[in-house]
């Protein structure tokens, strides 16, 4: 064949390649921490000490949090205790409406019967391992007379973070909720560091509450060594999300999913980012990244660039090779994508190569 044809060809063949990236964002633009996939929709990994952000895959991108949200309505509180507003003691009143919305079992409840008094601890425990969405209301009505008014200090204490988010409530139940997966690190970073007692009430396996014992939400409590906190999430909106710290060696992470789609997706996203951080971290925050093993890659590969659309596209010869070798084990082990398209993609990478190589003369 002669060159003239091969330029000609090498044009249509990158074109092929693109259009194809366009179609499998799923798998063509996977996101991997170290050589491990991860399935969230958005992830990312903090080291406590220094906020270096270790990991990321669409950190930036503000979704739903659910009842991540939790941990915002918590905070304030925690503020408001250290100001001297109320106090873990302190009892509060459960209203009609807040004692009526306790009982839908709809949302993640524990019963308040009307007009009982519970205390600001009690109830904060509730929240943090029970997940009970009508105690954030009894304690914003606490501290500002209703929700909204609490609503609004949630959302000035994100915009004095820093964090570009917006809440529409106490529990995370709205859809309207948004704040990205980095947001959510940070505000969790900055909650650990101003009010450290908060692990006290998350690492909590259980909790009795009238007579009755209920599981904290965390399932990672116990299975996965150092893990202490934070909190979990799931609406339809949403999907599964989870914050999660853990600590060992004296170096605490903090990861953060969104938009996973089982429980069990969302429990080894976060094992797979815990492993992955805690291995990495000495080295990236000493700058040692000549691999670009821990550099946050936005989704793919270990040292690939993705863009916003997730289409994974190798900067290098090698990366492609890499790429196709992936997208075959992909077909060979049933992975829900069609094997079909996945072979014709790899065909057709395996052809650009080739190309290359023979007009820069290092084909073999």
């Amino acid at each position: 064949m002669s060159m003239k044809k091969f330029m000609i060809r090498i044009p249509a063949a990158i074109l092929i390649v693109v259009i194809l990236s366009a179609f499998l964002p799923g798998r063509a633009g996977a996101a991997f921490a170290g050589d491990r996939e991860i399935a969230s929709k958005g992830a990312c990994v903090l080291d406590f000490e220094t906020g270096t952000l270790l990991y990321g895959h669409e950190e930036n991108t503000k979704r739903v949090p659910a009842s991540m949200t939790k941990l915002l309505t918590v905070f304030v509180v925690y503020d408001a205790i250290r100001a001297g507003e109320i106090g873990l003691g302190s009892e509060v009143r459960i209203s009609e409406e807040v004692s009526d919305f306790s009982y839908d079992w709809r949302y993640s409840n524990v019963p308040l019967p009307k007009d009982a008094l519970i205390k600001v601890d009690v109830l904060l425990d509730v929240v943090l391992v029970a997940s009970a969405c009508a105690a954030t209301v009894a304690l914003g009505e606490a501290l500002c007379g209703d929700e909204e008014g609490f609503i609004k200090r949630m959302n000035e204490k994100v915009a004095k973070l820093g964090i570009d988010a917006v809440f529409y409530d106490t529990n995370g139940i709205s859809p309207d909720n948004r704040i990205s997966p980095y947001g959510m690190a940070v505000l969790s970073l900055n909650l650990l560091k101003e009010h450290p007692e908060v692990l006290d009430k998350t690492k909590k396996k259980t909790i009795t509450y009238r007579s009755r014992e209920y599981k904290n939400t965390n399932p990672l409590l116990g299975e996965y060594s150092g893990m202490d906190g934070l909190k979990t999430g799931y609406t339809d909106p949403a999907g599964y999300c989870f914050t999660g710290t853990a600590e060992r060696g004296g170096r605490r992470l903090i990861t953060v999913t969104m938009g996973s789609s089982t429980v069990q997706k969302r429990s080894e996203d976060h094992r797979i980012l815990l492993d992955y951080g805690f291995k990495i971290a000495d080295s990236v925050i000493n700058g040692q990244t000549d691999d670009k093993a821990g550099v946050p890659d936005a989704g793919g590969t270990p040292g690939s660039e993705a863009g916003d659309s997730g289409a994974y596209l190798p900067n290098s010869m090698e990366g492609y090779r890499l790429l196709i070798l992936r997208a075959i084990e992909l077909a060979q082990n049933g992975a829900d994508v069609q094997s079909e398209m996945v072979l014709i993609y790899a065909y057709i990478l395996s052809t650009l190569i080739l190309y290359s190589e023979v007009i820069s003369g290092t084909a073999p």
